[in-house]
C-alpha cells in the first residue's frame, strides 16, 4: 500500500505522479528519473508539510487541499485495511497501536522517496569446497 510507489504517500488522487515517472522513465532508475522523482516529492511535500504526511495531521494553512484529502484518505486506508485483517485473527483491536504503526510507515515511505541515491548492498554467495 504505502511502500508500492514512491507516490503513494499522497493517496489514490495522486496516482497519475507514478504513471507518469514510470512512463517516462521506463525502463529503470537512471540519474533523470532519480532527480524527477525526489524533487516531485519535495515539492508535493511542501505543499501540505512533512506533518501531513507522517501523522495525519491536516495542514493549517495548505496550498493544495485536495492533496491533503487524498493523503488522509491513504492514511485512513491504511488504518482500516490493518484493522480488517486484524479483526479477522482477534476479537480485540486496539486502534491506537494501529495508528502509531501507519505513522511510522508513512514516515518512513516519504523518507525513502526523498532519497537524492540509493546504495544497496550485495554479497557474493561463497562457493563451499566439495
Amino acid at each position: 500500500m504505502v511502500f508500492h510507489n514512491p507516490f503513494s504517500v499522497f493517496g489514490r488522487s495522486f496516482e497519475a505522479f507514478n504513471e507518469i515517472w514510470q512512463d517516462i522513465f521506463r525502463p529503470g532508475p537512471i540519474t533523470p528519473s532519480k532527480i524527477w522523482r525526489y524533487t516531485t516529492v519535495e515539492r508535493l511535500a511542501e505543499l501540505v508539510g512533512h506533518d501531513t504526511i507522517k501523522i495525519g495531521e491536516y495542514p493549517k494553512e495548505s496550498a493544495s487541499s485536495a492533496l491533503a484529502d487524498s493523503i488522509i484518505q491513504a492514511r485512513t486506508d491504511a488504518v482500516s485495511a490493518i484493522w480488517t485483517g486484524l479483526e479477522l485473527i482477534s476479537s480485540t483491536v486496539d486502534v491506537s497501536q494501529i495508528r502509531h504503526v501507519v505513522d511510522k510507515a508513512f514516515g518512513l515511505s516519504l523518507q525513502m522517496s526523498l532519497q537524492r541515491c540509493r546504495v544497496q548492498a550485495t554479497f557474493v554467495k561463497e562457493q563451499c569446497p566439495t
